[in-house]
């Protein structure tokens, strides 16, 4: 268990070290900047805000949204966004540090205990504990180094690493304080204001010159490295343990539909995609374009059918714990269906036969 805890402090350095090799290769720093983003947007929403909802119910909702506008208020700098990506006032980052290192606290007692599961649990959980604080940790580095300097940076790294190891050793002591809703209610605020950084946080790949926005790379790097972080939430979510089981049955639902809906319709898509670029291509331009007419009434259609399904749900006979899964899979189902319509409804499919059939 021991050579847990210490893969489990080297993790935090991993990030930082790394950055420090490529941060003069913009298209790394892009691809860098997608993994962390995307992370950490998957770490926020699907495991830490549903597990204190679970543990302490819909309080945590009204801290969160605290969490995220109050750094707005707190800003004395007007236009911080031009010279610092990653800008948040002192008070914030005092917050922030503090928060995640109470939630670290929480880890390193679960990393202790974990090996009364038995069946290589502990293994198991303490990959998945590494997997998420790579982010974790290049995220603070970045975050503190940029409003602080480095010397406040590596001992915000060094506070993460201390709160687990003291909740490693202490456990027996600290188990009686950590179902304290205090807890979850404190962190809820930190989900939020981790939220409005992702939220306020521009594209690495551009930048400002006299008010206007210049792209500096391909952002091909930038959705490789989102790609990553998917993929990483993705094993997360898979991993028995990490997560709560409720939370667990609900997302596996949730990606079967998802999954079922996308193979169903991938021939119709193809096909669709297909048919709506020759027409794009071959229609005389005076003609009405069938992408016109898409844009104006594909939306309406879509949030009939949506509002219908809602209605149909909520005065259907069910459980709460079904209506709530229900809806979940509604809303994961209509996301898919706006991806779809703003794919098709772009300039994806024209450009595309355009450049096969020149005229």
């Amino acid at each position: 268990m021991l050579t847990l805890l210490i893969i489990s402090l080297l993790s935090f350095l991993v990030g930082p070290i790394f950055q420090s090799f490529i941060k003069k290769n913009e298209k790394w720093v892009l691809f860098l900047d997608g993994y962390i983003l995307t992370t950490l947007v998957g770490l926020l929403f699907a495991f830490l805000l549903p597990e204190l909802f679970i543990q302490t119910g819909w309080k945590v909702f009204p801290l969160a949204f605290l969490g995220l506008f109050l750094p707005q208020f707190l800003k004395t700098h007007e236009n911080h966004q031009n010279k610092n990506q990653f800008y948040l006032n002192k008070l914030s980052l005092f917050f922030i540090v503090l928060g995640l290192s109470l939630h670290d606290l929480l880890e390193g007692m679960a990393l202790a205990s974990s090996h009364l599961e038995g069946n290589g649990f502990q293994y198991f959980f303490g990959f998945a504990v590494v997997l998420h604080r790579l982010p974790i940790g290049l995220f603070v580095w970045l975050l503190v180094r940029s409003n602080l300097g480095a010397t406040f940076a590596i001992l915000s790294i060094f506070s993460l690493m201390l709160a687990t190891t003291l909740g490693f050793f202490l456990t027996n002591y600290l188990s009686q304080w950590s179902n304290n809703s205090l807890w979850s209610y404190f962190q809820a605020f930190i989900v939020g204001t981790l939220a409005h950084i992702v939220y306020e946080h521009p594209f690495t790949g551009v930048k400002f010159h006299n008010g206007n926005i210049q792209q500096i790379a391909s952002n091909w790097f930038s959705g490789l490295g989102g790609l990553l972080g998917i993929v990483s939430i993705f094993v997360l979510l898979n991993m028995d343990g990490f997560v709560h089981i409720e939370i667990a049955e609900t997302y596996k639902i949730i990606l079967s539909s998802v999954l079922q809906t996308a193979l169903v319709s991938a021939p119709f898509l193809l096909i669709g995609y297909i048919f709506i670029g020759l027409l794009e291509v071959f229609l005389p331009s005076s003609s009405i374009s069938l992408r016109y007419v898409l844009q104006r009434t594909a939306p309406w259609f879509l949030v009939g059918i949506f509002t219908f399904s809602l209605i149909k749900l909520f005065l259907s006979e069910k459980s709460n714990i079904q209506v709530f899964k229900n809806f979940i899979n509604y809303i994961s189902l209509f996301a898919l269906s706006f991806v779809y319509l703003y794919f098709f409804t772009s300039n994806g499919p024209r450009k595309f036969f355009r450049e096969m059939f020149p005229k």
